[in-house]
């Protein structure tokens, strides 16, 4: 479940990810707050949080809370948890608490088709690796004398389709508007992840042409999402070993209004070098030791 929450909030957020310039800027994570610039005065900041009763209770579902500030004050928080059909909402004034309600999800998100997750076990055969997509060349450890070299390789899993409806209410806020969606898709897909990265796209474009907190008129989107998972892993000749598997997915959004963006969640074919942190784990998966960083890749 926290794996799905995390997909819903990085599926809506698959809308606004690194291979989308325009909506590139929108979202940022750090530590363990999720920061969503929604206007040039209006941002939100989110957190979510697994749900321990989970590991007895497979009914509960992760937390969250969503707190809205304009002008870097405080105007609105709104909480839930993933599935129970309402969320919690208090507005704020000069600091102060100005009222509080509750929100009905109901009919608000229509599931029509749903990404289910992909079992691991289905992706991480011992006989079948998939194919090289790249290799790794380190620079010498200390100690050393040569550069160390490992293939990567990706198996590819099956790709499943989802759609989505999704209801905005006119006079609604982003972050209302938000967990309404994280209560019924945090039950589908990660919340942190595409389901963030989504459901702010819709919102950006329904809250007065980027100058308000408010959704200006009622709507509803139909949302296609395509998902592939993926699990990667590193080869090293020298020894014939292999490294554990490192997950991914690749969501394609391929409705119209979202001219078919693409978001990426773990490690994928088109990730695999971000940052370096793929090859950090694999050096220590397959050598340990310290790192001695990536001369290049091939």
């Amino acid at each position: 479940m926290t794996k799905k929450v995390v997909s819903i909030l990085l599926c809506l957020a698959i809308i606004m990810s690194m291979t989308v310039p325009a909506m590139a800027t929108n979202a940022t994570i750090s530590d363990q707050t999720m920061r969503v610039n929604v206007t040039e005065d209006v941002y939100l900041d989110i957190v979510v949080s697994p749900n321990q009763e989970r590991k007895v209770n497979s009914d509960s579902g992760d937390e969250f809370i969503i707190r809205q500030y304009k002008n870097d004050n405080l105007t609105q928080v709104v909480s839930g948890e993933v599935g129970t059909g309402k969320v919690f909402v208090v507005n704020y004034e000069n600091s102060k608490i100005k009222n509080e309600k509750v929100l009905l999800t109901a009919n608000r998100v229509t599931v029509k088709s749903s990404i289910a997750e992909q079992p691991v076990e289905m992706l991480a055969s011992s006989t079948n690796y998939g194919n090289v997509i790249g290799y790794i060349v380190y620079n010498k450890a200390y100690g050393s004398q040569k550069e160390e070299e490992l293939a990567v390789y990706s198996l590819n899993g099956t790709t499943q389709k989802g759609k989505y409806v999704i209801n905005g209410a006119m006079g609604e806020t982003v972050s209302e508007f938000l967990a309404i969606g994280f209560d019924i898709l945090g039950v589908i897909i990660p919340v942190e992840g595409i389901a963030l990265k989504i459901l702010t796209a819709i919102a950006i474009r329904h809250v007065g042409g980027g100058i308000g907190d408010v959704i200006t008129s009622s709507f509803t989107e139909e949302v296609d999402v395509e998902a592939t998972p993926y699990t990667l892993r590193g080869y090293h000749a020298a020894s014939n070993y292999y490294s554990l598997g490192y997950e991914g997915t690749e969501y394609h959004v391929t409705s119209s209004n979202h001219n078919g963006e693409w978001y990426y969640e773990g490690y994928t074919p088109h990730t695999w070098k971000d940052g370096d942190i793929l090859a950090n784990i694999l050096w220590i998966s397959i050598f340990g030791g310290v790192y001695p960083y990536v001369k290049e890749y091939r």
